[in-house]
């Protein structure tokens, strides 16, 4: 499917979903530069830094490049969102250093490439690296193509050296307006830290599972669910586009999602009122567009058709609220997904509140499947979440 097509002078650059097509224009007699020579400066570039080469078609002087998430900006300027977005993935440092590696990289290799510009400079979320675009105007020294200096890079100018330097000018401003709102999203931790504590002031800043963000690194957590994550994305057989958190705590699932797959739409749903509030924080530091929280599931919940539904460790909590009517939410939700995991405890966990009726796994498989699951299937038995926990696919 076509997305955006823009032309410049010497090209059309057409975005489809998973890749970009460059076509030199036909209808210029191209002087300056070649689909072979740009081609052969890519590879002579070749680093973890440079795209990806999907095709190359000589016939209709086009090629084709893997598609990455998140552009700095446009050719004419930085786009303050989509550099907090790509924050939200790396830090400042690692945003930093990665564009000095591409210069050096440029150096060792003796390659000019003239129009370093914030739409050139495109990130990718999976990777977590910079990927440098467009290499028409490049040159080294064997591979001079008699470009003019002028009308090239109007704004960022054809200096590699300077064009780099105004990029990280630019960043480093936006970075700092965004320092103050995280030292209040570190606060809310501390606090949320204290209560799931009960108060204990020994585990001060402690989050109840990891936050997959950079910047909380730092910070201890109660109890490792990645593992958990993992299995999930191992056993999933769709690629989602859109997908539903519940109890998605402090958000290791739900950031890792959008990540990993390129979610259009993810929402999170959070009851505890603090942690609620630390995400929502999140959403608007970092500019995450296709993330949604919301604060309760209640049996009237009307849940959007998902592709994903992550559903770990919170059935014996919505049927301690709830009693009963929780088998209303648990089939609402299996009715709303293309594929579902669903964690709970049987009798034999030593978690501290447990269903009393789903005695094992072999219980709770029948349990969903008498709730309408068409396909459930028992994948493992675990103790990463603390007491013995049975995790189910649905689809």
């Amino acid at each position: 499917m076509k997305n955006i097509e823009t032309g410049a002078k010497q090209s059309i650059i057409t975005f489809y979903d998973d890749y970009i097509e460059k076509e030199y224009k036909k209808d210029l007699i191209n002087s300056f530069s070649s689909i072979e020579h740009e081609i052969k400066i890519i590879n002579i570039f070749s680093c973890k830094y440079s795209p990806k080469i999907l095709s190359v078609d000589k016939e209709n002087n086009s090629y084709k490049i893997k598609r990455y998430d998140i552009p700095f900006g446009t050719r004419k300027n930085i786009i303050e969102k989509n550099i907090k977005r790509i924050l939200y993935t790396i830090t400042y440092e690692e945003l930093y250093t990665q564009l000095n590696e591409i210069k050096d990289i440029l150096d060792a290799h003796s390659i000019h490439h003239k129009d370093i510009n914030p739409g050139n400079l495109i990130f990718s979320e999976k990777e977590r690296v910079i990927k440098l675009i467009d290499f028409y105007w490049a040159i080294t020294p064997t591979e001079k193509t008699g470009i003019p200096d002028s009308g090239i890079n109007q704004v960022y100018g054809i200096d590699d050296k300077k064009a780099f330097q105004k990029i990280k000018d630019q960043i480093k401003i936006i970075y700092e307006t965004i320092k103050e709102s995280l030292k209040i999203a570190n606060k809310q931790i501390e606090d949320f830290g204290v209560v799931y504590h009960n108060g204990s002031s020994k585990h001060k800043g402690k989050s109840y599972s990891p936050i997959n963000i950079p910047y909380f690194k730092g910070i201890p957590f109660h109890r490792d669910i990645s593992n958990e994550y993992k299995e999930i994305v191992e056993n999933l057989t769709l690629k989602p586009t859109t997908a539903l958190d519940i109890g998605c705590s402090t958000g290791f699932s739900t950031f890792s999602l959008i990540r990993d797959f390129s979610i259009d739409t993810i929402i999170g749903y959070e009851a505890d009122p603090q942690v609620y509030l630390f995400l929502k924080n999140i959403k608007q530091i970092f500019c995450l567009d296709n993330i949604s929280f919301i604060d309760n599931v209640s049996p009237q919940t009307i849940f959007p058709k998902s592709d994903l539904i992550i559903c770990m460790n919170v059935h014996m909590w919505l049927h301690k609220i709830y009693d009963n009517k929780c088998d209303t939410i648990i089939k609402n939700l299996i009715n709303s997904s293309k594929e579902m995991f669903f964690q709970t405890a049987g009798l034999e966990s030593n978690g501290m509140y447990l269903v009393k009726e789903l005695t094992s796994k072999e219980v709770i498989k029948d349990y969903l499947l008498n709730l309408g699951s068409k396909n459930v299937d028992f994948i493992r038995s675990t103790n990463y979440h603390g007491g013995l926990r049975h995790l189910f696919k649905i689809y």
